[in-house]
């Protein structure tokens, strides 16, 4: 920190304020930790994530059905000068 030292310098004592809800046994001390540790949540949602990337793999498994349509026109001023002649050698030309 950078601070010169001083010899009298004193320090406040810290005080130990748990609060009351704070348990004092061992189960109670190992629940409160399976509620608030980060690693422990973060264990329970990747199982829960787990379970629904297989409940979506299984879906996948289901057959479906697919329904498409296509609607086309030849309405241009381009497709309206073309004419289009089949001769007798049965070869399309355009002219």
């Amino acid at each position: 920190m950078n601070i010169p030292y001083d010899s009298a310098i004193v320090f406040e004592e810290l005080k130990n304020d748990l609060p009351a809800t704070t348990p004092r046994n061992a189960a109670g001390i190992y629940q409160t930790a399976l509620e608030q540790l980060a690693l422990v949540k973060a264990v329970d949602l990747r199982t829960f994530s787990a379970q629904k990337a297989l409940k979506v793999a299984r879906g996948g498994l289901w057959p479906t059905l697919s329904l498409g349509g296509n609607a086309y026109t030849q309405y241009s001023s381009v497709a309206q000068q073309t004419n289009y002649r089949i001769p007798a050698s049965g070869k399309r030309k355009t002219m």
